[in-house]
This record gives C-alpha cells, sequence and structure tokens, in this order.
C-alpha cells in the first residue's frame, strides 16, 4: 500500500519546507511502525502483509524510502484497530528494522511503542518486520483498516487493507428440517490454502439456546470431513472437537452431526445460526442463517354459537379447542402470555386475535394457528359532549364508546368518522342555547339517540380582583391573590393556572423573583373560551427593616425615623430592647399589666413574665406553644424590655446582631 506525504501550512497558504520535511518524515516513521524521532522528508511507504487475508497469524513488512536519514533514537508509537489482535507482549528482536533486532518493545491494549535501534546502516531506506504473532485479525472483519502512529506532538494515520480469510460464511444443513425430537446437522466450512488444519486443533461450535444437546458425547456419530473425531466434549450449549487427521485444503470442512447423535431440535421453530472457530487458527464466526420450520397444525377451533369470522358477536361466545394428534395446547390472546388450555373459555369484550398452538410432548412445537373474534355485547354511548362554544361556524369533534365500528350524525346529518369511532360535523349555532339530537348505530344495528343543547357565548367572563389593589406595597415570600369570575372558568395568574369554586371565588399565591415594581397578570376564561384579561401594578418586597442601637433611642422604622421608648442595652452578654413601640409596629396590643401582646389582625396571644424564660404562645382552642427565651424579660422604669430572640420566637421575625446594631426583619400588617 502506498501512503502519500503530508505537510504542515502557514497562515499564507504556504507549506514550510522544514516543516513539509518533518512531517513527512513523522509519516513514515508512524506508517512503518518502526522509529519515531525523524529526519526530514519521506517520499514512500509500502506496507504488505503475508498472507495477505484475514488470518489469526501474518507478518507485516513495511518498505520506508526517505529523502533524509531518521535522527537516533527516534521513539514510534503505533495504534492498531480494535479488529486487530495483538500480544500481550513481544519477545526482544521479534521485531526488526533493515535486520536489526528491536529491544524494548512495549505493549499496551492497542498500542506498540519501540525505539528506532542502532546501528542503521541506512537511515533512509528502512525494511520493518512484524512477526507472525502480530496482526491476528477476526475472520469475520476484512476490509480497509486505519493505523495510527504518534512521534511527539505529531501524528498521521495510514490506511491497508486485507482479504476475507473465508469466500463465504459456513454453510448449515439441518435434517429433518421441522422441529422434532432430534436432527442431523452438516456445517460445510469452506477451506482456503492459508487456512492450515492438523490433526490435533479442536473446533469448538456454539449452538442458540433454544437448542438441547445430549448430556454425553456419542463420538461414533460424529465426523469432520469423513473421519471420526479424535475426541469431544460437551459444555452447556457448546460441542469442541479435536481433528484426528490433517484436513485437505483442496476441498471444504465438514462436520457432520448424525442423527442418532441426539441433538434436539428448538423447542420453537424459527432462524438460526451457530457459530464455531478453530482454536489458534480461526476466530469465532457466525454461520449462514438456516430455518427450522414448525410442524404443521393439528388444532381447530370451534365457537358456540357458530359465526363467520368477520361478524361480530353480542354476547361473548364459548371458545373450544381440539387436536387430530396427542398435543398439549397453548393459546393466548393478542401474542400475549401463552396459557395451557383445559377447559372451554369465553372471549373477552371488544375485537381481540386469539393465537393457539399444539406442541408434541417431549418434542417441538407446531405452527401457531390464529382466529380474531369481534364481540359487542353493549350499545354505543357517547362520551362527554363540550356545550359551550364562541363561534358560530362550528367544527365539532366528538367520540362515540363502543367495541365495534360505528356510524353517527347529528340529526339528517351523517358525520365524518375520523378514526376510532371519533366523529367530525359542522354545526351552524345562534347566540344562546341551541339543542341538536345525536345519534350513534353499531355494526350489530344498534341505535342510540341523545339530545344535546349547545350554547353560543361571545361574552367574556367578568374578572374582579379583591387582592392585592393596585399600587399596594406587598411584602413576603408570596403574594396572594384573590378575586371572583364566571363559575366553570379556568383563572391563570402569573402562569400559575387553578380552577375557580362553584360560586366563581379564587384565591391563589404567587412568588415573585426580585423586589421593586412589579405586575400580577390574572386572566379568566370561560368554557366558551372567552378571555378577561386584568394587571394590577404593585411594589414588592420581601421584608421591611427595624434597626436600633444599643445605647440610643432612635430608632428607623422601615425608614422612618422615630423613637423608642428607651434605649436598648446589654446585659450579660444579651441584648435587650423595649417592647412596647415594636410591638405595636409589628400589630400587636401590650396590655396594662405589661405581660400579654394580643394580635390585632388575629386571634394570636402571647404571654410572658419577668419572672420566668418561658413564653406561651396561643392560637385558638387547643393551640398553644411553649418556648424558652435566652433570657427573663426586664422591668426598668416601668418599661418593659424583652431579650432579642423575643421577636423571633413570638412573633417569628428574623434578628440580627451586629456590634450594636439590630435588625429586626418584618412585613407590615393592616
Amino acid at each position: 500500500m502506498h501512503l502519500q506525504k503530508a505537510g504542515n501550512k502557514h497562515s499564507n497558504g504556504d507549506t514550510h519546507p522544514d516543516t513539509m520535511k518533518k512531517i513527512a518524515s513523522f509519516f513514515l516513521a508512524l506508517l512503518i511502525l518502526c522509529p519515531a524521532s525523524f529526519a526530514v522528508g519521506a517520499s514512500e511507504i509500502f506496507i504488505s502483509l503475508s498472507p495477505d487475508i484475514v488470518a489469526l497469524t501474518c507478518e507485516y513488512i513495511i518498505e520506508a524510502k526517505l529523502d533524509e536519514a531518521l535522527t537516533e533514537n527516534a521513539k514510534i508509537n503505533v495504534s492498531f484497530p480494535e479488529a486487530v489482535k495483538l500480544p500481550s507482549q513481544i519477545s526482544d528482536g521479534l521485531v526488526t528494522i533493515s535486520e536489526i533486532p528491536v529491544s524494548g518493545v512495549l505493549v499496551e491494549g492497542s498500542l506498540i511503542s519501540f525505539t528506532l535501534p542502532e546501528p542503521q546502516p541506512d537511515r533512509k531506506n528502512l525494511l520493518i518486520k512484524f512477526p507472525l504473532s502480530i496482526g491476528i485479525i477476526n475472520p469475520f472483519n476484512s476490509g480497509s483498516y486505519q493505523i495510527t502512529v504518534s512521534v511527539d506532538d505529531l501524528s498521521l494515520t495510514g490506511a491497508f487493507n486485507v482479504k476475507p480469510i473465508l469466500p463465504q460464511a459456513p454453510l448449515v444443513v439441518i435434517k429433518p428440517d421441522k422441529v422434532g425430537n432430534k436432527v442431523g446437522i452438516t456445517i460445510q466450512i469452506p477451506h482456503p490454502k492459508e487456512l492450515v488444519i492438523n490433526a490435533g486443533d479442536l473446533v469448538k461450535v456454539d449452538f442458540p439456546q433454544e437448542f438441547m444437546l445430549p448430556e454425553v458425547l456419542e463420538p461414533d456419530f460424529v465426523n469432520i470431513s469423513g473421519n471420526k473425531i479424535a475426541a469431544g466434549s460437551i459444555q452447556n450449549q457448546s460441542i469442541s472437537l479435536v481433528f484426528s487427521e490433517n484436513a485437505s485444503d483442496e476441498k471444504p470442512l465438514t462436520i457432520a452431526f448424525e442423527p442418532n447423535f441426539g441433538i434436539k431440535s428448538p423447542l420453537w421453530p424459527g432462524e438460526f445460526t451457530l457459530v464455531l472457530a478453530i482454536e489458534g487458527k480461526l476466530e469465532p464466526i457466525h454461520t449462514g442463517t438456516f430455518q427450522i420450520l414448525p410442524l404443521s397444525p393439528t388444532l381447530s377451533i370451534s365457537l358456540n354459537p357458530p359465526l363467520a369470522d368477520d361478524k361480530w358477536y353480542d354476547e361473548s361466545p364459548e371458545i373450544e379447542i381440539s387436536s387430530k394428534a396427542q398435543r398439549e395446547i397453548f393459546y393466548f390472546w393478542d401474542n400475549g402470555k401463552r396459557l395451557p388450555y383445559k377447559e372451554k373459555f369465553k372471549a373477552e369484550d371488544g375485537m381481540h386475535v386469539l393465537g393457539f398452538v399444539g406442541k408434541v410432548k417431549n418434542g417441538g412445537w407446531e405452527a401457531v394457528s390464529y382466529r380474531t373474534i369481534r364481540v359487542d355485547m353493549n350499545p354505543p354511548a357517547f362520551e362527554k359532549i363540550h356545550k359551550f362554544y364562541n363561534t358560530e361556524k362550528l367544527e365539532l369533534v366528538y367520540s362515540v364508546d363502543d367495541k365495534s365500528p360505528c356510524k353517527s350524525g347529528v340529526g339528517d346529518v351523517e358525520s365524518e368518522n375520523l378514526e376510532g369511532n371519533r366523529f367530525l360535523v359542522h354545526l351552524l349555532l345562534k347566540p344562546g342555547p341551541n339543542e341538536f339530537v345525536f345519534w350513534a348505530k353499531d355494526t350489530l344495528d344498534r341505535l342510540v339517540e341523545i339530545r344535546e343543547t349547545l350554547i353560543l357565548d361571545k361574552t367574556p367572563p367578568p374578572l374582579v380582583i379583591s387582592k392585592p389593589v393596585a399600587l399596594a406595597t406587598i411584602c413576603g415570600k408570596e403574594i396572594v391573590v384573590t378575586g371572583k369570575t364566571e363559575p366553570g372558568c379556568i383563572v391563570t395568574v402569573n402562569g400559575i393556572t387553578i380552577q375557580v369554586s362553584q360560586t366563581g371565588e379564587f384565591k391563589v399565591a404567587t412568588v415573585l423573583q426580585k423586589e421593586g415594581s412589579a405586575e400580577i397578570l390574572v386572566t379568566s376564561t370561560d368554557l366558551a373560551g372567552n378571555t378577561q384579561m386584568k394587571t394590577i401594578p404593585i411594589v414588592y418586597i420581601t421584608s421591611a427593616i427595624i434597626t436600633c442601637q444599643i445605647g440610643s433611642k432612635s430608632v428607623d422604622l422601615a425608614g422612618f425615623p422615630s423613637e423608642l421608648e428607651a434605649e436598648p442595652f446589654e446585659n450579660e452578654g444579651v441584648a435587650f430592647i423595649p417592647l412596647q413601640t415594636i410591638a405595636d409596629i409589628l400589630g400587636y396590643d401590650l396590655d396594662a399589666k405589661a405581660t400579654t401582646l394580643a394580635d390585632r389582625h388575629g386571634k394570636k396571644n402571647i404571654t410572658f413574665s419577668t419572672t420566668s424564660k418561658k413564653i406561651i404562645i396561643r392560637e385558638g382552642e387547643g393551640k398553644n406553644l411553649e418556648l424558652e427565651l435566652s433570657a427573663p424579660p426586664q422591668i426598668s422604669n416601668n418599661i418593659i424590655f424583652v431579650p432579642m430572640d423575643f421577636f423571633d420566637k413570638a412573633f417569628g421575625n428574623k434578628v440580627t446582631k451586629e456590634e450594636n446594631t439590630i435588625k429586626i426583619y418584618f412585613c407590615p400588617r393592616g
């Protein structure tokens, strides 16, 4: 094979001579599977295989003619295709370059690496030989293959061709070719002169899982090209045979298993192949496909009451299966699980395919027989027909539930049957209610009629948004939208779709991604498809902040400066904050005894004491929660102070402290 040299290009499109030489020399080193660090300018490389067929052993010969000599110690990495089998290691001296043995050859997976041996009498004209232990190729994969050789940072690829070792796949003949107890098998393998078979060689034949092999091999009933085998064995689905004589290369190899050998045929008919290999000489290959036919059917089926195959039953018929010969009988519905037949059975409602088959006891199967059975035990029934529309010229698609094919229409007009008892009809609607008579008739001539009122409605539904109001500031993790529309409508709030209540009311929570000005988009679509849309502009914040300082009455109430009733202070590492002003901002009233907080916007009460760390939260009957603070509340100058974590545990507000600055995060209420 002749490989062309390659060269790198400069950005202006010209090939630099030095670069050209390096790549060419590279390319040669690669493909010749030899030296790597090379000189400049490879002119020609020839690769030949002996034999040039897909053999288990072959010799690679590479002749390289260079313009300039290779450098010393050139390192070569050669990557072979997966179809090529390499030995796990190559002994020193088996690879030669210009008759000089190469040492230190490394084999890693599909990669061979080595260094150009010294001394080389002529580094410009090299003859590289790889031993017969290299180049083992799967016999089925003839054709063109690529080898990639890398030197330093460069890599080049070249191709070589191999012919198939066998002109065609082995032929298999089986007699009898119908399922039964025992069969004879003959395998004919084309035998080229390159495939040398000697006495003692082992051939292995793998049979499909469907085949039943005997437990013990009987050598008298097995031969290879007319000669008795030297030895043989059976393991799982494989039979191994040893050649007793050298095989002639002038005629095909023939492996014959006589019927008395006892190979049982497949339990199930079909198309099959065998896999065979000759150890060390022929990799596993598939034979040609051969077919095993089923036995002729002996079963018959009867239905009570009897009907022609294309007719529909209005009740489930009774089914009986019988055989003219002694058979095990199996049946199945719609290619489902095969069931043993024991007694008469009934067909299911609908159109189903019944398969039934006989099996010889301890033998093969008959051909499967089929019968389509049609049962429709109920009259047609209309699926729900939509009643509201917003167009006068209506193309209505509706469905009829029935096992058998139906005809249908509206009044005197027959509808178009789309498929599977789905129908299309063109109707003209007037404003308001429109009454129509729908009818359907099944294959058994059962007629059903229903009256339907279709309503033409082109008016969008009313839509009132209760919350939030326009331009409101909304605080919190989510925004609750409430409103009312027409009953039966579908409401969508910022992409969230909900059903409304029976009175048309709806409530949904939505989440915005960022704070600031935003819009809530609400749409309501009625049963006729009319839509009403409203947009509510709002300002969205996740929380407001109360900011105060240890030792200062000044307080920032969500951007509004004010004063507390006293200065916050710190005692034994616990920050205390005056309660009344902040509780008022949060929506709670402090009682005269300064021991209970009442929620102005709900039923929540918080009870605490200056003698205990515990607080009790009550929300309705039987809903009491007891929590513990970091320190008991304190009274100073008739002002109640609470520890900083009171706002977290009692009110559920996030609280932070950095140095002397305390921040309480909250959402305004009311």
